[in-house]
């Protein structure tokens, strides 16, 4: 998420954001991933997923479409 976080703050805000870490509450659950990372292996395998738009172009459609709907 911190990756993603860093991406974000680059891409869309030109470095205008700040991404600020924080840690876990005590609370949180000791069985829940710190860490997510999806494998697309089986929907590349199984239904023949290409990427056609990277995450950065990705994610400046994603901001541009929310600025002009309001989304």
């Amino acid at each position: 998420m911190l990756a993603l976080a860093e991406t974000i703050a680059g891409t869309i805000f030109n470095g205008k954001a700040h991404v600020k870490l924080i840690n876990y509450p005590d609370n949180y659950p000791q069985d829940e991933p710190r860490r997510r990372c999806p494998d697309l292996s089986k929907i590349k395998k199984e239904l023949g997923y290409v990427q056609k738009v990277g995450l950065k172009e990705g994610l400046k459609r994603a901001f541009a479409w929310m600025r002009e709907t309001g989304g």
